[in-house]
């Protein structure tokens, strides 16, 4: 029997499609890092990666659906998430 997958957002489970307004932010910020920026695809999927699970823990924990609303409590409290795990 498998055990079942945890994810970053410290939720079980396949990962949810995000909010339009929250995936387009995430979208134009990989564009940034790989058109602007000009970092590996590595650096770019790891930083793609760690955006994804601050996003998906905000939607999750906080009810987050647009960027506007992220804030300081949010990161911190993904932050403790990440040092937990």
């Amino acid at each position: 029997m498998a055990t079942p997958q945890v994810r970053a957002d410290g939720a079980v489970g396949p990962r949810q499609p995000l909010p339009e307004a929250l995936g387009a932010a995430l979208a134009a910020f990989r564009r940034h890092l790989h058109a602007e920026r000009a970092l590996s695809r590595h650096t770019v999927r790891a930083y793609h990666g760690d955006i994804q699970a601050l996003l998906d823990y905000a939607r999750a924990n906080a009810g987050i659906d647009e960027p506007a609303g992220l804030d300081l409590n949010t990161l911190r409290g993904w932050l403790a998430s990440q040092h937990q795990a």
